[in-house]
């Protein structure tokens, strides 16, 4: 996913601009939908936490690259 896709994301899941000097990689929508369902939990709402947050689950995952059934 490219950067200007993650940005579109991270506005769709969180009402809010992805910010400033933050860089996304390894990323996938899933990552998003799991990040989302926490903040609702937590009652989260800070997008540079959001984003830290969605740094962690790729590092967590790997941040595997690869194309599905590749």
């Amino acid at each position: 996913m490219g950067e200007a896709q993650a940005a579109q994301l991270f506005a769709a899941h969180f009402g809010a601009a992805l910010p400033q000097d933050t860089a996304l990689h390894g990323q996938t929508p899933g990552d998003f939908a799991v990040i989302a369902r926490r903040a609702q939990l937590l009652g989260e709402t800070r997008a540079e936490t959001l984003a830290h947050w969605l740094r962690e689950e790729a590092l967590l995952r790997g941040e595997t690259t690869g194309r599905m059934g590749v």
